[in-house]
């Protein structure tokens, strides 16, 4: 099977360098001084090269501080499988994860709604990444949405542990397995005792994936949410951390607010969310990180490859707070895939949110390369654990 993937990987790699290269020239202007020795910096390929941004190497002083690195990597969208999702399906999702295999990442997230699921494709799918040493988080979704009112409600708890069960049985080869969609949008819908149960609901989930039998070996069961509730509401996580054993985190650089965020500001914001998850007292899966290269019409290229850059340099500088990163996404997603990421978060009907979830690619539709495309491929290369 190993010597079959890395055949086909070769070949989608191959077949990808066979088309002339396209890129998206950057239009914003970083601040004079604003790109640091390590950060990605501007080149002047000749006239073709789209003015990309080259990542520089990292300074000389930098292999000291690096301890135990993470592993890192690209999520291939949608990150979710459910059909309402436009979800890729057969030869097209071979194809989709053929791409990440060819870039040899070492990290990937795949998010599934828990029912209905496909435990054997599942399965299958996840052990084609692990079979190349690609650590693999696999989120359940436990909250769906009304068909007509679109509100979230939990799923059937008993149903959801027969899924991992069913997960388990084939020897899931995945790192890490998170419940989540949308935790916290349900959770700050109820009330009273109503909160009080879901909360309970989540933590048996996790201790009933936990104390299963069958639970493959190095497998960390957790939750997830977004960075922006885990900072605002300690005390819920406090609980579910006491039966967690790694907290799973979406993280939108620049919701809420959605102000603009030059290379100069990348460090301070990065340094804030290291030290925001380390309050998780938690190993942080960090399942998934968007960058838009789009604000309000305006582009955000340069300042999407230097982010992007920057923030692979910190993770393997943190040691094991953050031992698993996804940069969220190989390709900017569909609209449909944007709105039901946006109702997911909470942001539903939020234009300007929806506008920039749909430019957080490395590559523009038709596989139009960005400038983050080669910044991220560099620091993949240059930060990640083997």
């Amino acid at each position: 099977m190993r010597f079959g993937v890395v055949l086909l990987a070769a070949w989608a790699l191959t077949a990808c360098d066979d088309k002339p290269e396209r890129t998206e020239a950057p239009t914003d202007k970083p601040p004079p001084g604003a790109l640091d020795a390590s950060a990605p910096r501007r080149t002047d390929a000749g006239p073709d090269s789209g003015g990309a941004v080259e990542p520089a190497r990292a300074d000389a002083g930098l292999d000291a501080g690096l301890r135990v690195l993470p592993s890192l990597g690209l999520n291939v969208l949608p990150a979710r499988a459910s059909a309402d999702a436009g979800a890729l399906e057969g030869s097209d999702a071979l194809l989709a994860d053929l791409a990440l295999l060819a870039l040899q990442v070492r990290a990937t997230h795949f998010s599934y709604p828990a029912m209905g699921l496909d435990a054997a494709a599942v399965a299958e799918r996840v052990a084609r990444f692990a079979e190349i040493g690609t650590s693999v988080a696999v989120q359940l979704e436990v909250i769906s949405r009304d068909s007509a009112t679109g509100e979230p409600t939990a799923v059937n708890s008993a149903k959801v542990v027969g899924v991992v069960q069913e997960l388990f049985a084939r020897n899931l080869a995945a790192d890490y397995l998170l419940f989540g969609g949308g935790l916290e949008v349900h959770w700050g819908s109820l009330r009273g005792a109503a909160r009080a149960e879901f909360e309970q609901q989540v933590s048996g989930l996790m201790e009933a994936a936990r104390t299963d039998p069958r639970r493959p070996s190095g497998l960390r069961v957790g939750y997830s949410a977004r960075f922006e509730t885990l900072r605002e509401h300690p005390s819920l996580f406090g609980r579910w951390n006491d039966v967690a054993e790694v907290v799973g985190v979406n993280w939108f650089v620049l919701e809420p607010g959605l102000t603009e965020l030059d290379s100069s500001k990348a460090q301070a914001v990065i340094d804030g969310f290291l030290g925001g998850v380390a309050r998780a007292g938690l190993p942080v899966v960090l399942q998934q990180v968007a960058f838009p290269s789009r604000l309000r019409g305006a582009s955000q290229l340069a300042s999407q490859a230097t982010f992007h850059y920057q923030l692979l340099k910190a993770l393997a500088l943190s040691g094991d707070r953050v031992p698993f990163a996804a940069i969220s996404s190989l390709d900017d997603p569909t609209e449909a895939d944007c709105a039901l990421q946006a109702a997911d978060l909470g942001m539903s009907g939020d234009e300007a949110f929806t506008e920039a979830l749909c430019s957080i690619g490395l590559r523009s539709p038709g596989f139009v390369k960005k400038p983050s495309y080669s910044a991220v491929i560099e620091g993949l290369a240059r930060f990640s654990g083997p």
